[in-house]
């Protein structure tokens, strides 16, 4: 992600504008995934990897400088919309976060998403 680019926390009380959540979960993952877990959260910005798998869902991943990454898994009814992605594409979707999962090995987390959707513009 860019400096720029961000993410709504949409819950119940309204649209809550908070920060990049990568550099959170780095920085304490625990925290975060109580924060973040089970939050519909929407996902703005460029695409630094896309990952089209052979049952037709397509990965698109968001890393930062660390190799750190979010997933955004979408469903193959998304097939039509999705094949034409590539990297660099700036891309608006939402989704429930399903929380982070450290790799002390690759020195990375990962922070997946479920029930992946494009926002309607």
């Amino acid at each position: 992600f860019q400096a720029e680019d961000g993410i709504r926390d949409i819950g119940v009380t309204g649209v809550q504008t908070c920060a990049l959540p990568i550099s959170e979960f780095l920085a304490n993952d625990s925290a975060a995934n109580r924060k973040y877990r089970e939050k519909i959260i929407e996902i703005n910005g460029q695409a630094t990897e896309v990952e089209q798998l052979k049952d037709s869902t397509v990965n698109v991943k968001f890393a930062d400088s660390t190799g750190s990454y979010i997933v955004l898994p979408f469903e193959k009814r998304y097939f039509d919309q999705t094949s034409q992605l590539k990297k660099g594409d700036e891309i608006q979707a939402k989704g429930s976060c399903s929380g982070s999962i450290r790799s002390e090995i690759l020195g990375i987390t990962s922070i997946s998403f479920k029930f992946v959707t494009f926002n309607k513009k």
